[in-house]
């Protein structure tokens, strides 16, 4: 029992612990509470390949920003997971950005490598000369400020300083016997610079001797071929077979003599005080450098811009023995266990001038020498290779391939997966393969790139399985939402039906490109869409698709023209809606609409346009017998303002419309003349069907009012001499105008009547036509004043203009003007009506400015 109770409690406490730990874990979940994470790496130089220093690091979105120490080391933290873009700047070099993801409590590590901004190179050439007899001298120490390289002139005191960086330099030249000299030159990008310089001999009288032998130090024999130098530095001479040494001309001064043998500890002496025209004996013994062991550091600073830059992985040979050694990230080697004697140390690089420098071990402590070589003249190779899908193996066409060490080059591959990639810098290089769009999963390789030549490489990508979404909205005719249309993708296949609000959603894995949209319903006319996807996963909203009706048994096309009453002619760019609605449409550049796939039936017909009064006919029954034509009025006005508004159309709709309340139009036919105007502002019903308008159309003054005025009329062959068709006077009938018509010779004229002192009236005949009598006629006129004193005249006849002229009028009165539409003669009095027929009267005017008059007037 006890032993039961025991294992029970091992189980609920284990039971208690596994759900502590879960509900934390589950908390933090849920809290979306976690430990930021860490982004850590190295910046190196893309030709050296050591690390920058000085390289700023900031990330996208904004969280801390680091910069990289002496080594090219880097560390951001408290950085909070998710994804980043993280970008690398400094001076002098190309900067680059790339996607880095954080995870939570964990270091995401990264090399990332800056290219230089290429920089030019030029070059030194010169000869070294005595400056008393301009011989050339040989052997003359060449050294550059900022130092580049040394160099020794030849037997014709010749010298060259090929490939150094263009900036200004101090050559300076040194020459047993000869002062030192020096020279201030410029270095251009691709070009030499000259410099000659005249060394001046020294004089005995400034000059002494240093002289000396040279012995084993156990045997006492003499040694040969040992090298004897000065520091500072003047001149330098081998010792003889029998050891003995002299250096001549060396300039008074205080000097270490050493002597340097391979096979022997280096030896120095003591300052030696050198006075003018004196001679110092310094002898020297040399123990052989088999007695003892000790070690080199080597540091390798390549010469850049100027500046001296650790360089990585070049190879340090030491000779004799042949020990080699590379250098690290940092550009340092070690040579332990060194026997003692003289070396020579001999650094390499493909990207670096191979140089040699000489160095003894004569001690068991570590020596510390610096290498400081040029760098090489790029080298060049080329890299080829394919793209492939690792799971299928086949080629990957237009994936990109980027060159992160070559300033960020890239190259795509062709339909095969292939890519070239040409004058690739010699050296360790890493490319990254991607597809646009993110079908595939990126790779990083690689390659050492070696000159004049090719090297192969082979990246295999894995797919990605990522949702695409495409989504929009279907219309139909009347911009309303259509449910039940199939919207398909052939590849990869995919279809969505419309819901009630016309949406449609297609998910899947659908690649990077322009996609064609299939959109069907029955009834309805098949369309296509394109949508564009810019990448795997992508979310496109392609935005309102339009589908139209494609008619069926019982269907007809509704068809007919909007007409401008003044030139005639068709009105563009009209919206034409069917009542009820069935579809809306435009008229064409002629005025002319269709609308198809209606239901035969009943129909009104609204247009609308933005210089036009709106008009609407109703009670059409379609399909008409005749071709329908929508006259419109041009202009547009409001409830306040009467601004263009037909006056007179029918007088049962002018009735109806206007009058309502006011009974029918009364027959003034036989009211006295005095009466004929009538007392208020309505339009009456004269003889027959005639009409007139007594509501003032001018301005108070009768002056500024501009008038234009348009019928139709069917010209009878009946008609009287100038028969007045519309007039418009003042009240005495003194001043005004009138459009007549004359049976003789179709002859349509304006009067315009003037209450000058001389009472003198002018009149135009601008249409002489044999064929107008008998015939319907639309008839436009218009009168306005333009300027003070002067007044224009225009008359269109069929939407031509026929007359547009103007009128000196300065004393003409046109106040408490009338307007009259009929049949009517002039007797007696300026304006008596006669009996007629008028069977059809559309009139209008306008109260516009002058500049919107201008733009009535000028209509065709």
């Amino acid at each position: 029992m006890k032993r039961s109770l025991v294992t029970f409690c091992m189980f609920v406490t284990a039971v208690i612990i596994s759900l502590t730990i879960y509900s934390c874990e589950k908390l933090d979940e849920l809290t979306g509470a976690t430990k930021p994470g860490k982004i850590s790496g190295m910046v190196r130089d893309s030709i050296s390949n050591i690390g920058l220093a000085g390289v700023s690091i900031s990330t996208l979105p904004p969280t801390n920003t680091a910069e990289t120490d002496s080594n090219g080391v880097f560390l951001l933290e408290e950085i909070d997971k998710g994804d980043y873009v993280i970008r690398f700047s400094r001076n002098e070099y190309l900067s680059k950005s790339m996607d880095i993801n954080v995870v939570a409590e964990k270091s995401t590590v990264i090399q990332v490598v800056l290219a230089p901004v290429a920089l030019p190179t030029g070059s030194i050439q010169g000869a070294v000369t005595n400056s008393v007899d301009a011989r050339p001298v040989a052997g003359a120490t060449v050294t550059t400020e900022p130092v580049t390289v040394t160099v020794t002139t030849d037997t014709l005191g010749r010298f060259s300083i090929p490939q150094i960086p263009v900036r200004s330099y101090s050559v300076r030249v040194a020459a047993a016997g000869y002062q030192q000299g020096s020279a201030a030159v410029q270095v251009a990008a691709g070009q030499t610079a000259p410099a000659s310089i005249a060394l001046v001999p020294l004089q005995t009288s400034q000059t002494g001797t240093i002289k000396g032998t040279i012995t084993h130090s156990v045997s006492g024999t003499p040694i040969a071929d040992a090298t004897v130098i000065t520091k500072p530095a003047t001149t330098s001479v081998n010792s003889d077979v029998n050891g003995n040494f002299q250096l001549s001309n060396v300039l008074a001064g205080t000097y270490t003599i050493e002597v340097s043998k391979i096979g022997y500890n280096q030896a120095a002496s003591t300052p030696v005080v050198l006075s003018a025209n004196s001679t110092q004996t310094v002898n020297f013994t040399m123990a052989p450098s088999g007695t003892g062991i000790g070690s080199v550091k080597v540091t390798v600073l390549a010469i850049y811009q100027g500046v001296q830059i650790p360089f990585p992985y070049a190879t340090l040979t030491l000779i004799p023995g042949n020990i080699v050694q590379t250098t690290d990230t940092t550009g340092t080697a070690y040579f332990t266990a060194v026997p003692f004697g003289a070396y020579t140390l001999r650094c390499e690089h493909t990207a670096l001038i191979t140089t040699e420098q000489s160095v003894t071990v004569s001690a068991s402590q570590q020596i510390s020498v610096t290498i400081t070589p040029q760098l090489a003249p790029a080298k060049t190779g080329s890299v080829q290779g394919k793209v492939l899908n690792a799971l299928t193996k086949g080629p990957i066409a237009a994936a990109t391939v980027v060159f992160t060490t070559d300033g960020d080059r890239s190259v795509t591959t062709n339909s095969n997966g292939e890519f070239t990639a040409d004058n690739v810098p010699v050296g360790k290089h890493s490319l990254t393969a991607s597809v646009p769009g993110g079908g595939y999963a990126s790779k990083t390789l690689e390659t050492d790139v070696i000159g004049s030549q090719t090297t192969s490489v082979e990246f295999m990508l894995q797919p990605n399985v990522m949702t695409t979404v495409i989504a929009g909205k279907v219309l139909n005719a009347l911009k309303l939402p259509e449910p039940g249309v199939l919207v398909e993708l052939p590849d990869p296949a995919l279809s969505s039906v419309t819901n009630a609000a016309g949406l449609f959603i297609l998910k899947g894995n659908i690649p990077a490109g322009q996609h064609q949209l299939k959109v069907t319903k029955q009834g309805f006319t098949a369309t296509s869409a394109s949508a564009s996807v810019s990448r795997y996963g992508d979310s496109v909203w392609i935005g309102e698709i339009s589908i139209s009706s494609s008619g069926g048994p019982g269907t007809i096309t509704i068809g007919g023209k909007a007409v401008s009453i003044v030139s005639m002619k068709g009105v563009a760019g009209t919206t034409v809606t069917t009542l009820p609605a069935t579809s809306i449409v435009s008229t064409g550049s002629d005025g002319v609409f269709t609308i198809p796939n209606v239901m035969a039936g009943t129909y009104g017909i609204d247009l609308s346009h933005s210089k036009y009064i709106n008009y609407r006919v109703d009670g059409l029954t379609f399909p008409l017998s005749y071709e329908l034509s929508v006259y419109m009025f041009y202009g547009k006005y409001t409830a306040a303002q009467t601004a263009f508004y037909p006056l007179v159309t029918t007088w049962q709709e002018w009735n109806k419309s206007y009058w309502g309340s006011a009974g029918q139009l009364q027959n003034y036919g036989t009211v006295p003349a005095s009466n004929r105007f009538g007392i208020s502002d309505h339009a009456r019903q004269l003889s027959g069907a005639q009409y007139m308008m007594t509501t003032a159309i001018g301005d108070s003054a009768g002056a500024a009012g501009a008038v234009m005025i348009s019928f139709w009329t069917k010209l009878e062959p009946t008609l009287s001499k100038l028969t007045p068709l519309v007039a418009w006077s003042n009240s005495a009938g003194t001043s005004g105008w009138s459009v007549a018509a004359d049976n003789e010779a179709g002859k349509i004229s304006l009067k315009v009547t003037a209450n000058n002192t001389n009472g003198t009236a002018v009149s135009y005949d601008p249409v002489h036509e044999n064929d107008l009598l008998g015939k319907w006629v639309m008839i436009t006129v218009g009168f306005r004043r333009s300027p003070l004193g002067t007044y224009q005249a225009v008359l269109y006849l069929n939407g031509t203009k026929r007359l547009d002229q103007s009128l000196d009028l300065p004393n003409i009165n046109l106040a408490a003007n009338q307007l009259v539409v009929g049949r009517a003669k002039r007797g007696g009095e300026p304006f008596q009506f006669m009996s007629g027929t008028i069977d059809d009267i559309h009139l209008f005017r306008s109260f516009l400015s002058d500049a919107e008059i201008a733009d009535l007037f000028n209509e065709e």
